[in-house]
């Protein structure tokens, strides 16, 4: 009698092919859940700067706060209080404040440590003190009226973070002086 030992060269290739067909499946879908992690990542990271912003909306003595840096951007410019000052450092955030009307935006550009899909697209979190005139008198003050809404230039809507809606162009807060 012949004893068999090992496996012959059709079962080889059988499971090689098996390997492949499991790995084109699963690369993409692989890929596409970290583009979707990343887009998340940078929406709570610019997010968490919201409570920064609105801090320096209600005491103007604790404006003087650092933007922290993320991977996922490229170079930023940090603006606060509606002037412009030099860059920090690469990967930080734009913030804009303008505390005359209470209006504010926390911009990040997806960079070249992010996925290829989200490179170079935009995502804001945009301060509308207009937009809450359901407040109450009591509490409503241009400082403190305002109302948090996010906004992507990411058009595949599979990437972008629940909370935040794509648009074709970032709202622009207005310049008062």
């Amino acid at each position: 009698m012949n004893n068999q030992k090992g496996f012959t060269l059709i079962e080889l290739m059988i499971i090689v092919a098996i390997i492949g067909i499991l790995a084109a499946i699963a690369v993409p879908q692989y890929q596409n859940y970290v583009s979707k992690a990343q887009s998340t990542r940078l929406m709570a990271e610019l997010g968490s700067l919201k409570i920064m912003v609105d801090i320096c909306l209600f005491d103007t003595n604790e404006c003087a706060f650092a933007v922290p840096a993320t991977s996922l951007m490229g170079a930023q410019i940090y603006t606060g209080n509606g002037i412009a000052v030099p860059a920090l450092t690469n990967s930080r955030p734009s913030v804009i404040i303008y505390a005359i009307d209470g209006s504010a935006t926390v911009s990040g550009m997806f960079g070249t440590g992010s996925s290829s899909v989200l490179s170079g697209k935009t995502m804001q979190w945009h301060r509308n003190p207009a937009a809450a005139a359901a407040a109450t008198a009591a509490v409503k003050t241009a400082a403190n009226a305002g109302e948090w809404a996010c906004e992507t230039t990411i058009s595949e809507s599979k990437f972008i973070p629940t909370g935040c809606k794509t648009v074709t162009a970032l709202t622009a807060i207005s310049v008062k002086h």
